[in-house]
């Protein structure tokens, strides 16, 4: 079976399983968020896995760099909707700390 080159890479490997792990624990959400948090999070999840793929598919390096870059943007959002999930007892201090780390 033919490999893509973002499916080589380490780094889109570890967010494929941050990605499972966020979708996880944003199932035990309460129903009032399955539009608001719930969702917002779980996009922006699969968001850094995407722009690890895109930008994986560009010829140049500053195009790649710009699609880590959004990627890591999109990191940084994620981390915060955890930590409103936290705020709000969505989620407990070791489940945020097991995927904020």
């Amino acid at each position: 079976m033919h490999l893509y080159s973002f499916e080589k890479l380490d780094m889109w490997k570890d967010i494929r399983n941050f990605v499972s792990a966020v979708y996880e624990i944003s199932d035990n959400f309460p129903y009032s968020e399955y539009k608001g948090l719930r969702d917002k999070i779980r996009r922006a999840t699969v968001s850094v896995s995407s722009n690890i793929a895109e930008g994986s598919g560009r010829l140049s390096y500053k195009e790649q760099a710009r699609f880590t870059h959004i990627a890591y943007s999109s990191l940084l959002d994620v981390l915060s909707q955890l930590m409103v999930a936290y705020d709000r007892k969505y989620i407990n201090e070791s489940t945020y700390k097991k995927v904020a780390n």
